[in-house]
Order: C-alpha cells, then structure tokens, then sequence
C-alpha cells in the first residue's frame, strides 16, 4: 500500500496557512448551516458527485467574499501511477465543480513530467471547459501556491 502521509502534510500545510492568515476552519456540514460568516472561511471535506456518478470529496474551499476558490492537492512523492489519475481529476475540475476558481496544488518528485505538463496546459487552454464558463483552473505547486496567497490571492483571471 502506497504512503499517503506526505498528501497528508501537504493538506494541513494548506490548512494552517489559511488558518495563520486568519481564515475560520469549517466542515462543509458546518459550512451549509453558517448564514452569518461568508469572509474568510477554509471549509473542508467539499463533496460532489464525480464523472463517474460517485461520490468524492475535495480538500478545501477558500470563501473569501463572494469568491469560492476549489483547492484539491495532489503530492507524488515517489514515481508511482497518481499522475495517471489526472485526466480524472482534471475532468471533474472542468465540468464537474460549480466554482469558477480551482487551485490544483500537485507537487512532489515522483510525477511524470509529462503528465504534469498535460494539466497544466490542459487547464491553460481550457480544455474541456465551455468558451461561455468563466471557469479558471491554476495548476501550482506549493510554491507557486504560496507565491500568490502572498499576493493577496489575487482572482485567478489576473494571473
């Protein structure tokens, strides 16, 4: 059985950055009854039915606002077959997830290049979303998700 624990790490780093930056942590079950605080919030757990008809959850999402940002991490620390689950994941971000920001954060050493070079530009030309979505996937590693957290998490449209 493959060590997840590294993903582990990865997710509660993203966790306890939003937390250090004064985001509420919140259940998705906590998120649904909460009528009262929309601004910075970091709800875990975000269900939804996948292309496949099941159902699967995403790590966060970042209420800031009126903005809903999806973040899902992905971490390959060994060579391995997760990158072959991109076209998966890829596929849900596009035509499943309702927010019009989605964060990938996939890092780690044991992804295929080529496999990461196909999200990204799958997510840079848009592929399989609809020319009148809105619709914005950024692929980053955990340092490029750093980099714009530190700039004021900035709409995924001006980056």
């Amino acid at each position: 059985m493959a060590d997840t624990s590294s993903g582990k790490y990865l997710e509660k780093y993203v966790l306890d950055y939003f937390i250090d930056k004064n985001f509420q942590e919140m259940s998705f079950v906590e998120y649904q009854v909460n009528t009262q605080n929309t601004q910075n919030l970091i709800v875990t757990n975000i269900p939804y039915i996948s292309i496949y008809g099941s159902k699967c959850r995403t790590e966060f999402l970042a209420v800031i606002g009126d903005r809903k940002i999806r973040i899902e991490c992905k971490w390959q620390g060994v060579s391995g077959s997760v990158d072959e689950k991109f076209c998966y994941l890829y596929h849900n971000a596009a035509e499943v997830w309702e927010e019009n920001e989605i964060i990938l954060i996939i890092d780690g050493k044991g992804y295929k290049p080529q496999a990461v070079e196909w999200i990204k530009t799958s997510a840079d030309n848009r592929k399989y979303i609809e020319s009148t979505s809105n619709k914005i996937i950024k692929v980053f590693t955990l340092a490029d998700f750093l980099d714009w957290a530190n700039d004021g998490m900035k709409h995924l449209s001006e980056i």
